[in-house]
């Protein structure tokens, strides 16, 4: 197993990875297209880490280098998967380690994770590596 940063080679791989699980579709939901996911190809938008064996990704981590202007020393994961067959390796977790190291490496000092409330699953997954609820909010919506 090796780990190594996404490549635009990668962007369709990637995709067709997460598809199904990028997040619920709604009108409100994040953009997930092949070109939203190429943005991490580049480093001053943010960072793509994959997990390659034997000549295919098993797992990835998307994570956008600047959450907001008002917060420079922030960055935002976007999107940790790992193929349902080696959860459970610690690709995740090694995915999470190596993304810290090289943002740490830019200059920041915290990093943040949005998840949907009924994602148990990322939820046990980013507690148990040292995440905690910071904030709790509903998105509210109406028609105009």
């Amino acid at each position: 197993m090796r780990y190594r940063l996404l490549r635009k080679a990668d962007v369709r791989a990637v995709h067709e990875l997460g598809r199904k699980d990028f997040g619920a579709q709604t009108e409100f939901s994040w953009d997930w297209s092949l070109d939203s996911i190429g943005h991490y190809c580049k480093r001053s938008f943010g960072l793509g880490i994959v997990c390659v064996e034997k000549d295919a990704i098993v797992g990835f981590i998307l994570a956008q280098k600047d959450y907001s202007s008002q917060k420079p020393n922030v960055s935002w994961v976007t999107y940790v998967y790992v193929v349902p067959e080696w959860r459970r390796h610690n690709v995740g977790s090694s995915l999470l380690d190596r993304a810290g190291e090289r943002l740490r490496r830019m200059g920041k000092t915290d990093l943040i994770a949005d998840i949907y409330a009924e994602n148990e699953g990322s939820i046990k997954f980013f507690t148990r590596r040292g995440f905690r609820v910071a904030e709790r909010w509903l998105l509210l919506h109406r028609k105009l």
